[in-house]
């Protein structure tokens, strides 16, 4: 039986692959059957790497495990993945690549996220799955090809709830078996932490990206150690949540605070004001931000050439429609300069949130479906809008609203 674990490079898949080696661990399989794979996203700590390198890498040249990194081609699906790295290649034309760390492919989560003008949502882990996980999946169907084998997760022995969302997952993939031995051997988080420190005299770095909106509940007090050792995690967070900021005031990296809070909270104020700096730098466009804020139940009609309200008009439905047309590109500097420059001729109000000026021509407020219609300057290459958007836009202000509502009330 062939076994692979997809090393996240954190503190449980350390904690496991470390005891398995060191004997701690049960195993029940030959050496020469185990995989480890990490899939790349580009954006983790120096910590995480130094780490790996001082102590994974060491472990598993001595004991002959093959180690693979893979990270996505692109940002688009159909260009697949790339192997970065693979010690024991199953292709006898190559020889193995050296126990070597490498931290990025040809495009990381980062790019995305200031492309599509947005940070990780609390709400869902979807950068997660496309970075990671779609790709380790993508790996294994190139390697195993619905093959039956072991799959290792490192969930820690308090997540329960997280092996039984994914074992349903996991068995849905062919050849699959999804094994969760940190569970079964008792160890929670803690266990795994004081056995890495025990083993190699370090606090293991939490794996994860610098902007990570899921870092700041109860291990904040080691987030803000991550951040103040490696000042370029606090510049990436704070630059990529301002940028966000200027195009939707509501995005906060950690819900009800930002990261620029946060970071000045903490004393790392100097690394703020040099975030400040890096977004400067980037080639910035002005954008026109349009939303339609739908009413719930509302839908296409039978024909599918119109729409059809939903019954409530006070009740906003939780699907926003979104889109950003650049209309000029430049320096930060002369986009703002513009921004400015283009109240005189489209009237409105200039709102600074976080020192993000956004121009604003049409507030949303009920009854629904509602637009609201600013203009921001932001980093360049972030246009997107779904095809059916000008449609639903126009539809929404030939709408005559108050006659709609003596209509719904009549009946």
């Amino acid at each position: 039986m062939r076994v692979t674990q997809t090393h996240g490079m954190g503190v449980d898949s350390a904690a496991w692959l470390s005891g398995v080696l060191r004997g701690e661990l049960p195993f029940g399989h030959d050496l020469a059957d185990l995989t480890v794979v990490t899939a790349m996203v580009g954006d983790e700590s120096a910590a995480t790497a130094a780490a790996m390198t001082a102590h994974m890498l060491p472990l598993m040249r001595a004991h002959g495990v093959r180690y693979v990194q893979v990270a996505r081609a692109s940002m688009r699906d159909e260009d697949g993945i790339v192997v970065l790295s693979d010690t024991h290649p199953s292709d006898p034309s190559r020889r193995p690549d050296p126990y070597r760390m490498v931290m990025r492919g040809a495009v990381a989560l980062s790019e995305e996220l200031y492309a599509a003008g947005t940070i990780p949502q609390l709400a869902s882990r979807t950068c997660s799955h496309k970075w990671k996980g779609w790709v380790l999946d993508r790996w294994a169907e190139q390697e195993y090809d619905g093959a039956p084998r072991r799959h290792v997760v490192g969930f820690a022995a308090e997540e329960t709830r997280r092996r039984d969302r994914d074992e349903g997952y996991s068995l849905a993939s062919p050849g699959k078996q999804p094994w969760y031995p940190l569970i079964e051997a008792g160890w929670d988080r803690e266990r795994c932490l004081a056995e890495l420190r025990r083993w190699y005299g370090i606090e293991w770095p939490r794996s994860c990206c610098g902007f990570c909106p899921y870092q700041a509940g109860p291990d904040i007090a080691r987030m803000i150690h991550r951040w103040s050792a490696e000042p370029a995690q606090v510049r990436a967070a704070v630059s990529l949540e301002r940028n966000a900021r200027a195009i939707n005031p509501r995005m906060m990296l950690f819900g009800d605070r930002s990261a620029e809070q946060v970071a000045r909270r903490a004393g790392l104020g100097d690394a703020v004001a040099q975030a400040a700096a890096d977004l400067d730098a980037r080639p910035a466009e002005l954008y026109e931000v349009r939303r339609i804020y739908r009413r719930r139940g509302d839908r296409r009609d039978s024909t599918g050439r119109s729409w059809v309200l939903g019954p409530d008009p006070a009740d906003k439905g939780r699907d926003v429609w979104r889109s950003l047309r650049a209309i000029a590109a430049g320096s930060r500097a002369e986009m703002l300069e513009l921004l400015a420059a283009q109240q005189a001729t489209r009237g409105g109000t200039i709102e600074t949130v976080d020192g993000a000026p956004r121009l604003v021509l049409q507030r949303a407020a009920p009854p629904y479906p509602a637009t609201e219609f600013y203009l921001a300057v932001a980093v360049a290459g972030a246009t997107k809008q779904r095809p059916a958007f000008d449609e639903l836009w126009r539809w929404v202000h030939h709408l005559d609203l108050p006659r709609q509502l003596d209509a719904l009330g009549a009946r």
